[in-house]
């Protein structure tokens, strides 16, 4: 791996072309079709391949040829558009291949001689930093073609040379590169960021993914013998590929090297756009170059036609989502000098693609979700598929599989909720599970099975201070689920393996795993009360099993209840006096566990229902049981007033709750989070 410093002319541009676009824009038009998008032209003849979003309304995008190297930009979310800087190109060819934001608000373009830029003042004016890439290109190709800013604020670039694709790998904002491979034996094209790491597309015909922040990469798997230009990631698990021959693949992101062929929509591949609530945007770019979408993940298709631009040969060339709070914009960039822009509130997405048919409330008394929402915060960046919500003192902590980070939330107001951190580390991939003792945090990493130690005097600056792993490492060990903390101890939860670890935590920023025990089920869910700990049988899994913590060195099982029927999945747990509340996923249930007997746990109580699809979290107050459930996306009150039987009260059902994952009880109100929404809300349910 050859390492370098990235120096090159310190060019800079004094004037910005700050022009309004009116004699370049045609008037806008809305196309008929399926997709509602407005077409503006920004650059006649020119090629749009390159767009990125910085946040805040600024959107920018960058030309090839015939008119290559400029750079334009939107401050209203792609609505009108204002010409900006040539970028101070020293090479020939000077197409803008790629563009990319930071966290920070720093944009960087790179172009196909693969000279990269930098623009500190949200895209008006940039900089030239230096020549990436000095390999021999693939005839007839750019010398570089992908452009990505990692979770961790790392810069990766591909290129296309002719011995073989390499990436290059910048952790100081392109002041200096690795260089790393080659990775692949043909050129690479761009990058796609998935939950758990960056993979990479291109000629070969393969994927290749790089779970350590792009500082190694291996082949994920090769599906094609034409190349593969388009890559997506639809949350929470699923990769989307298509080939240059037209098929399309799927895999499932925890399943290497097993995409299957799914079908051929159209032509060959240029991109996809995963908008959410199961709606995808495929474009290719030979035959009659149409756009297709799909409102369930790709299942079947509609073809939408071509780009409604009226330029002939015209086809969408790369095309990026907005989120926003409300709605979400696909926003794409024409062969021919176009912009594309399609919005859609969220509401009324969720409602086409939502199957009320499957999905019903039979008996149960609907409310409006809405009447009990009293505060939410929504951030599609920091609030990435929250798994959890956990509560202490005036803060929410809620981990993040998609963002890789633990989120915490100041809840002093819960009309107001705020983001005042957002941790992040790379040992921290699948974030899942998190608990808290006085000034230390304990956040379990799904994938990388670690529990990280924070630091959290200071719940705004969160520092590491120490890490763990949980299990032994091989391909079948990375499914670290909760970490719960109980007098002294932490109590881990590893459903691959189907175990209960146990570390001593007396030294609270040092725990060290002293004892574990094999449930003979999967390990999900565990709650503790006194010697013994309840652990739930999950992914796989149909149990309740009672486990004798007193020497926390051998714990031993020492009673199951297992029934698929009743049991199955078990992922939740809340104690109410002398009996306990478990709700069962796969089972569509809850049971009340009388614990009189604490060894010895007696069903007491069981309610299974249509109306319950998938819940996976609960919470208990006084008489009350609150669950949500993420499969029919919805909140229910449960009423526990006769243990024996349980019966709903109401369901609320919500676009806000998209596959929600995580909630706690504080004072009173409910904090939940959804997984494929972004949002974190806040419910008082004596507003129902």
């Amino acid at each position: 791996m050859k390492t370098w410093k990235c120096q090159g002319p310190a060019l800079r541009v004094n004037h910005v072309l700050w022009l309004p676009l009116m004699a370049f824009m045609l008037a806008n038009h809305v196309f008929a079709g399926e997709i509602p998008w407005t077409v503006k032209e920004i650059i006649p003849g020119g090629r749009i391949d390159a767009i990125a979003t910085a946040g805040n309304g600024l959107v920018i995008v960058g030309t090839r040829n015939p008119n290559p190297g400029w750079i334009f930009y939107s401050t209203d979310n792609g609505v009108n558009w204002q010409k900006g800087q040539r970028l101070p190109s020293t090479e020939d060819r000077t197409g803008v291949t790629c563009l990319a934001c930071a966290k920070n608000g720093n944009c960087f373009a790179i172009n196909e001689s693969s000279e990269l830029f930098r623009s500190v003042d949200r895209g008006k004016t940039w900089t030239r930093l230096c020549k990436v890439s000095q390999g021999p290109e693939r005839r007839g190709a750019a010398l570089s073609y992908g452009l990505c800013i990692t979770k961790q604020g790392t810069i990766l670039i591909s290129d296309t040379d002719s011995s073989g694709g390499y990436v290059y790998r910048s952790t100081d904002e392109g002041a200096s590169f690795s260089r790393i491979g080659p990775v692949s034996s043909k050129a690479l094209y761009r990058f796609e960021v998935v939950r758990n790491g960056i993979m990479v597309n291109g000629w070969e015909g393969s994927i290749y993914k790089s779970e350590n922040d792009g500082r190694d990469w291996q082949l994920w798997d090769k599906m094609d013998t034409t190349a593969l230009y388009a890559t997506e990631y639809m949350r929470p698990e699923t990769v989307v590929q298509a080939s240059e021959a037209g098929f399309v693949y799927e895999a499932n992101l925890d399943t290497k090297g097993q995409f299957k062929q799914v079908g051929k929509p159209g032509a060959a591949a240029d991109d996809f756009v995963y908008i959410g609530y199961s709606t995808l945007i495929y474009t290719t770019y030979t035959g009659s170059r149409d756009v297709f979408i799909s409102y369930d993940r790709g299942s079947t298709w509609i073809d939408d036609g071509p780009v409604p631009t009226h330029a002939e040969g015209d086809w969408l060339d790369h095309v990026i989502s907005l989120e926003l709070e409300d709605s979400v914009i696909a926003i794409g960039g024409t062969h021919k000098g176009f912009v594309l822009r399609a919005a859609y509130a969220r509401a009324d997405l969720y409602a086409k693609t939502f199957d009320s048919k499957k999905y019903t409330y039979p008996g149960a008394p609907q409310k409006d979700f809405d009447k009990g929402l009293i505060g939410s915060l929504y951030d599609p960046q920091e609030l990435d598929e929250p798994e959890d919500v956990f509560i202490d003192g005036k803060f929410a902590y809620v981990p993040c599989r998609g963002s890789n980070n633990l989120a915490v939330i100041d809840i002093s107001d819960p009309r107001k909720p705020i983001l005042v951190s957002s941790f992040r580390d790379p040992e921290l991939i699948d974030a899942m599970g998190v608990a808290k003792h006085e000034d230390f945090v304990y956040v379990a990493s799904y994938s990388n099975h670690t529990c990280l130690v924070l630091d959290a005097r200071d719940p705004a600056d969160l520092k590491k201070v120490f890490a763990f792993p949980v299990g032994t490492d091989g391909p079948t060990t990375d499914r670290l689920r909760k970490v719960v903390y109980h007098d002294g101890y932490l109590y881990l939860t590893h459903s691959s393996e189907g175990k209960l670890y146990i570390a001593d935590a007396h030294d609270p920023g040092r725990p060290a795993i002293i004892g574990s025990v094999a449930t003979g089920d999967g390990a999900f869910a565990v709650f503790v009360k006194g010697r013994y700990a309840y652990v739930g049988g999950c992914f796989p899994g149909r149990s309740l099993k009672v486990i004798d913590i007193a020497d926390k060195t051998h714990p031993m099982v020492v009673a199951t209840l297992s029934d698929s029927a009743r049991y199955g999945c078990t992922c939740g747990f809340q104690s109410s006096g002398d009996k306990l509340v478990a709700i069962a996923y796969s089972s569509n249930s809850l049971t009340v566990f009388d614990i009189s007997d604490p060894g010895k746990p007696v069903e007491a109580g069981f309610l299974q229902s249509d109306v319950l699809y998938g819940p996976n979290r609960l919470a208990v107050a006084g008489k009350k049981a609150f669950m949500i459930n993420s499969i029919d996306d919805c909140f229910v009150q449960i009423d526990l007033s006769s243990p024996r039987h349980p019966s709903i009260d109401y369901v609320a059902p919500s676009w806000r709750l998209k596959k929600v994952y995580g909630m706690a009880e504080k004072g009173g109100l409910l904090y939940m989070a959804g997984r494929d929404s972004r949002y974190f809300l806040v419910v008082d349910p004596k507003k129902y």
